[in-house]
């Protein structure tokens, strides 16, 4: 599970992609109504064609 620290926290994050590609565009998603990332798999597969 790839993560990252921000202050201190660690932060896991989700990526259809590889993002060391300087190609195309980046979009956060941000979860928090009780659910997990796994809500935006289906969007982010579909952007990232």
């Amino acid at each position: 599970m790839p993560f990252c620290k921000i202050d201190g926290l660690q932060i896991h994050y989700q990526t259809p992609a590889d993002l060391t590609n300087p190609q195309g565009q980046r979009i956060l998603y941000v979860h928090g109504t009780g659910c997990n990332g796994g809500l935006w798999n289906r969007h982010m597969a579909e952007i990232a064609e």
